[in-house]
């Protein structure tokens, strides 16, 4: 992957929840098939994701929790998703225009994560091909209901 994402952030987080694996307010990551393969021949299984349409999945979850994070770590954490790297940022879709946001969790230091921003460019680069279908609705049943900040319209 060109960028490693936004976890350094979060790593001094006091949280008993890590909150890009656990999944009871927020969506599973969505994967690109090309994620979907690297995985499966990283962990030589393909029993976790569910299809949701063409070219596109998501990662099954054990309960609410994601199935790649054990033993307080992540068994895929160096071919983790793009929709994993980017959190706690997102990418939606409103009247037609996309935009980065920053999704504002209680730990979070709007000022800190607005000027690390700049560094997840190459992510976004990368969801540009199937940015339509990564911004479907349907992926984001729950994420509705999280109050976010916009931090910039992306020029696609």
């Amino acid at each position: 992957m060109v960028n490693n994402g936004c976890y350094e952030n979060c790593t001094n987080c006091n949280s008993e929840i890590v909150c890009c694996s656990y999944f009871d307010k927020i969506n599973a990551p969505v994967l690109n098939k090309e994620e979907l393969q690297r995985i499966k021949e990283f962990i030589k299984s393909d029993e976790f994701y569910n299809i949701m349409g063409d070219n596109l999945f998501s990662l099954k979850l054990d309960g609410n929790n994601c199935v790649f994070y054990q033993n307080d770590k992540c068994l895929i954490y160096d071919i983790r998703p793009i929709d994993c790297r980017l959190y706690p940022f997102d990418i939606i879709k409103i009247e037609n225009k996309f935009y980065l946001i920053l999704y504002l969790l209680s730990c979070i230091d709007y000022k800190h994560f607005y000027n690390e921003s700049l560094k997840i460019n190459p992510l976004i680069d990368n969801v540009i091909p199937w940015i339509k279908r990564f911004t479907d609705e349907q992926n984001y049943t729950k994420m509705k209901t999280k109050k976010y900040k916009i931090i910039r319209e992306l020029d696609l």
